[in-house]
């Protein structure tokens, strides 16, 4: 089996609005399925339980297919911190760390 190196990527980007409200928008549904993942012809839903070790799914339904986006909290410190684990075996293999 192929060992792949793991290098981490840090960006940075400031965004004008309140932590919170940036914060909320990751983890809020009303507000996460306005752009999570969004583009012209999709739909999204996103169902939470935000608390430590508590898992995630983003369903995504577009032109007839649906891709299941998922993961689980390691981090939350609200609102300047949020890590999680996100997997799309639809479209790329392994588990990727945000």
């Amino acid at each position: 089996m192929e060992q792949r190196k793991v290098i981490p990527l840090n960006l940075t980007y400031n965004f004008p609005t309140k932590p919170e409200t940036l914060f909320d928008a990751w983890i809020v549904p009303e507000i996460a399925n306005q752009w999570y993942f969004k583009n012209e012809t999709n739909r999204i839903n996103l169902e939470t339980d935000t608390r430590v070790a508590g898992k995630f799914l983003l369903r995504e339904w577009d032109k007839g297919n649906i891709v299941d986006h998922f993961g689980n909290y390691l981090e939350i410190e609200r609102p300047h911190k949020l890590v999680f684990t996100l997997e799309v075996p639809q479209h790329f293999k392994g588990v990727s760390i945000v």
